[in-house]
């Protein structure tokens, strides 16, 4: 599970680079005083800590050219502590199980990191429109482990004159978390219009690590803070520090699975909701070609639909004169017309009315932000869109949800269910004519197996009894037919 293969690629990103959580860690109030500020100082001592921890996880450091230490803790579930209302039956993540897997969480330096760096290009709106703006951001849809799971701010108090200076690092951090929480690339220039339930902003962690709040000579109150409950951590003295960041991390590692499932949530119950075209509806007081299919009687005639008895002193006289002014070729009138003249009909009707149902599909069209898109998405003019193009939409946007899902599933842990949703994914997205996103859940297929792997198997023998049992079921049918 430590061994990390190599690529070629910037960063060096490996099939377990998908199911990792990535947390920016940055100083506060350390503006033009690198060399002498304290949060400075406390900022080292904090990733030194997390790169020794060593209590029943394992640890990868990544250090890149400029001096700036990535380090992935690999923290198994076993240690993690469900929170109380957390329900096995309540769950999105039908297969997970806290007894077994494992959450990789990412630490990078939010000053100097690649990661943080590309995170930073791609998602600050001071540099959306900038020329040397990252591309990074544009396939977050695509791969949610390019976002950020949470942003920490460290903060010495001694850097702290009076509470002034402690409100003025939260709002510090306020923003560092707003630079560096990633936008949905179809709301990319939409976000004020539109808030999406799945945008990621809404599903970012936020923590204050407060060092030296236990000095003698400190004169903050910490409770003077608008932090919210639990987003506020003050550390005790150096030689204290292991025992008290593994209940931290462990902290954060359960917030963070916890968003998680938030997000698989709102993404399965949009699907699970029905729009219109989606779902098959069809308004009955329009025409269209399938009504009048379903009118074709096999001697080439049309049935007419027998009115109620209600309806039949104010639809009879009409019918009767249709009747005599199109009488069937074997003479029988009544309840029967020519199938060309009754088509003749049914095409004027359709294009009288063509205008009508193209603005009707215009104004069936998924709102945007329900939608995952990436850069290579084509545009399109909406007005000349059928309803067919409009029902294709609303399945490929369905299929990406999925994939999205079961990315997030993957981070959060449980590679059984990643793979049920990388497969469900991967089914709809090859109906849908989706090609890259076809491709990347077939990669979230691989990705699962490797995540089942580093767990000891689990999830393994799962899998292949479902094979058995999907091929069981095909060898019956063959025998059948």
């Amino acid at each position: 599970m430590a061994s990390f293969t190599s690529s070629s690629l910037p960063q060096n990103p490996t099939l377990r680079s998908s199911a990792l959580n990535t947390v920016i860690v940055v100083p506060l109030l350390s503006e033009n005083k690198v060399d002498y500020n304290h949060s400075i100082r406390s900022f080292k001592t904090l990733f030194r800590s997390l790169g020794d921890i060593n209590l029943e996880r394992e640890t990868h450091s990544n250090k890149d050219k400029s001096g700036a230490k990535d380090i992935t803790l690999i923290i198994p579930n076993a240690n993690l502590t469900p929170p109380g209302e957390w329900r096995y039956d309540d769950t999105p993540l039908q297969s997970h199980d806290w007894s077994v897997g494992c959450q990789r969480i990412n630490f990078a330096d939010g000053l100097q990191s690649i990661n943080a760096k590309d995170r930073l290009k791609a998602f600050d709106k001071k540099k959306k429109n900038a020329s040397n703006a990252s591309h990074f951001g544009e396939f977050v849809d695509l791969i949610p482990s390019r976002g950020t799971a949470a942003i920490i701010g460290v903060l010495s108090v001694k850097d702290c004159q009076n509470e002034d200076d402690l409100h003025r690092a939260e709002v510090e951090l306020k923003r560092w978390k707003e630079r560096f929480t990633p936008i949905l690339y179809a709301q990319k220039y939409w976000e004020e219009a539109f808030d999406s339930p799945m945008a990621p902003k809404h599903f970012v962690e936020k923590r204050l690590f407060v060092f030296d709040s236990f000095d003698e000579d400190n004169v903050i109150d910490l409770s003077k803070s608008k932090m919210r409950s639990g987003e506020l951590v003050a550390f005790p003295p150096t030689e204290n520090m292991d025992l008290h960041l593994n209940v931290v991390v462990n902290d954060l590692a359960v917030s963070i699975f916890m968003n998680l499932e938030k997000r698989i949530r709102v993404l399965d119950e949009m699907n699970d909701e029905k729009f219109g075209v989606a779902a098959g509806k069809k308004d009955d007081d329009k025409p269209g070609i399938g009504d009048v299919a379903n009118l074709v009687s096999p001697d080439g005639t049309f049935d007419i639909p027998t009115a109620s008895e209600s309806e039949k002193d104010e639809t009879g006289e009409e019918a009767n004169q249709m009747n005599d002014q199109n009488p069937s070729p074997h003479g029988q009138n009544k309840g029967k017309i020519n199938w060309r003249n009754m088509a003749a009909n049914a095409v004027k009707a359709l294009n009288k009315n063509h205008n009508t149902l193209v603005d009707d599909a215009h104004e069936s069209l998924p709102p945007i932000e329900n939608e995952l898109q990436t850069i290579i998405d084509t545009t399109f003019d909406e007005t000349r869109l059928t309803a067919k193009d409009i029902a294709n939409i609303f399945r490929r946007n369905e299929a990406r949800r999925f994939k999205h899902s079961a990315d997030l599933a993957l981070m959060a842990g449980s590679a059984m269910d990643a793979y049920d949703r990388f497969a469900r994914a991967a089914e709809l997205l090859k109906r849908a004519y989706d090609p890259l996103w076809y491709a990347a859940s077939l990669e979230g297929i691989a990705t699962s197996f490797v995540a089942m792997a580093d767990t000891g198997g689990h999830g393994a023998d799962q899998y292949l009894e479902k094979i058995s049992s999907t091929q069981n079921k095909s060898c019956m049918l063959r025998h059948q037919f």
